[in-house]
């Protein structure tokens, strides 16, 4: 399940775009144009994470990712005692900045591409038990819901 796509030759870390109980997230960007994607979300898992649970969440990206509302897992690496996550960055709103200016149809948008990605990993077997709005990633401009 480890990856060999070489990151640290490709990509050079920009930003800290996000951060949870069990994770920190880093927008990685490409050094050269070429092949591939030209940002990824580098999802740091926090050291004292449980070996069977980090697996678990690769495990289940693996298995859902093939929904337009799924993010891809594109590569996992073991980097000394910790754990990457690499996923393509996907440009989002913050949920308060959308609260503050969404109108009715986006928010049936909003809620449809949720539903759907729920539904999707459900039918995997696979239950997303931090259901709440940080944990979904929404592309204003492609209007599209993303679990995280």
């Amino acid at each position: 399940m480890f990856s060999n796509l070489p990151i640290k030759s490709s990509f050079t870390l920009s930003d800290q775009i996000g951060e949870g109980t069990f994770s920190t997230v880093y927008l990685a960007k490409r050094v050269a144009i070429g092949q591939g994607f030209s940002s990824l979300a580098l999802k740091h898992l926090v050291p004292t994470s449980k070996p069977g649970r980090i697996m678990m969440e690769a495990r289940c990206m693996q298995v859902a990712d093939r929904h337009p509302n799924v993010v891809q897992l594109v590569g996992l690496w073991r980097v000394g005692g910790d754990v990457v996550i690499a996923m393509p960055y996907i440009q989002h709103c913050r949920f308060i900045d959308l609260v503050a200016t969404v109108e009715l149809e986006e928010v049936k948008l909003f809620i449809a591409n949720l539903l759907a990605a729920l539904e999707h990993i459900h039918k995997l077997g696979i239950i997303h038990r931090d259901i709440k709005p940080s944990n979904f990633l929404y592309d204003r401009q492609r209007k599209k819901v993303f679990p995280s």
